[in-house]
This record gives C-alpha cells, structure tokens and sequence, in this order.
C-alpha cells in the first residue's frame, strides 16, 4: 500500500506544478507566433531560450517552436 500512496503524491504534485505556470497570449501571425509583451513572456524565453526578443517587447517564435512547445 505505501507505494500506491507515493505514486498517488507524485501524481498529485505534478497536477499542482502545471497549475503554477504562467501562460502566455500568443497570436499567429503568417509563418510566425509572437506574444504578448509581458514579464510572463520574458520570462519565459530567459529560461527556455526559445524564440527571439523583438523591439517592441514581444517574443517571435518560428511555428516549429511553438509546436514543441504546446506539446
């Protein structure tokens, strides 16, 4: 039974880590998805490095990027 108890916990505490992250509003513009210009989306590309930081703030992704990241 403790182990049914342990996978119960991780379970549990994956559910609570995905409720955590931020989303951030992207918009599909041609062969590119750009987000909103946030801290969120800063964030989000000073850990993962995905994209590219435009002028006005926003991050451009190639639709290849932002594919791997929803899935």
């Amino acid at each position: 039974m403790p182990k049914k108890t342990k996978t119960k916990k991780a379970v549990k505490k994956k559910a609570q880590a995905k409720k955590r992250k931020k989303k951030v509003k992207a918009t599909l513009t041609m062969e590119r998805v750009l987000t909103e210009s946030s801290d969120a989306a800063h964030e989000f590309y000073n850990q993962s490095r995905f994209g590219s930081i435009l002028e006005d703030g926003k991050v451009q992704l190639s639709l290849l990027e932002a594919l791997y990241l929803i899935f």
